[in-house]
């Protein structure tokens, strides 16, 4: 089995999905300066976010959930949410989408 190597440079990158022959998932590095935020989306896949470094705050409807360093949160389908960085470094984050789809946006996101 190969085994798929995040970026050297901190950037988002996704690292497993269909063309690395996974057809169910995909894992995804995703990186957000200090301020950087999403707007307010929803997926129609399951999303499981693992905080590698920095601090998030993921609001889900009206409640904000906190994370930091090792903390994880699953994000069912359907659900309204956005996230953005809390912490004064940058934040670096791995992504789950099952199934796939919705990592072909980070291919389209610029280089940090």
């Amino acid at each position: 089995m190969p085994v798929y190597k995040g970026p050297e440079d901190g950037s988002t990158k996704v690292l497993i999905d269909a063309e690395s022959g996974a057809s169910n998932s995909s894992l995804s590095q995703i990186i957000f300066p200090v301020g950087g935020k999403t707007a307010l989306h929803t997926r129609d896949v399951e999303e499981i976010v693992y905080i590698v470094k920095g601090r998030t705050a993921i609001i889900i409807g009206q409640k904000r959930y906190e994370l930091g360093q090792g903390d994880a949160i699953y994000i069912a389908p359907g659900i309204e949410h956005h996230h953005e960085n809390i912490g004064d470094t940058k934040l670096v984050q791995v992504v789950v989408f099952a199934p796939q789809g919705p990592e072909i946006v980070l291919k389209r996101l610029p280089v940090e």
